[in-house]
């Protein structure tokens, strides 16, 4: 059995809270921009986009914040 880095743990942690809170904050930011773009569409429709462009970009720039604050904790 190989032993496990810590700096390993350490980075798949950033990137999993990067995830968690990428996710429903940019869902959260998605709805409040498309409810001004298209104010007369019904909240159940903002709300599905809104989760969909909360899950794809929520990873991504969750993620990458969440690693790159990591690797400048590491820095210093």
């Amino acid at each position: 059995m190989s032993e496990v880095d810590l700096t390993d743990k350490d980075y798949t942690k950033a990137i999993l809270i990067g995830i968690v809170v990428g996710v429903p904050l940019l869902a959260a930011v998605a709805f409040a921009a498309f409810e001004v773009a298209q104010p007369d569409a019904s909240d159940g429709a903002l709300a599905w986009l809104a989760v969909w462009t909360g899950l794809w970009a929520g990873v991504f720039v969750g993620g990458t914040i969440a690693v790159w604050n990591y690797l400048r904790r590491l820095e210093h």
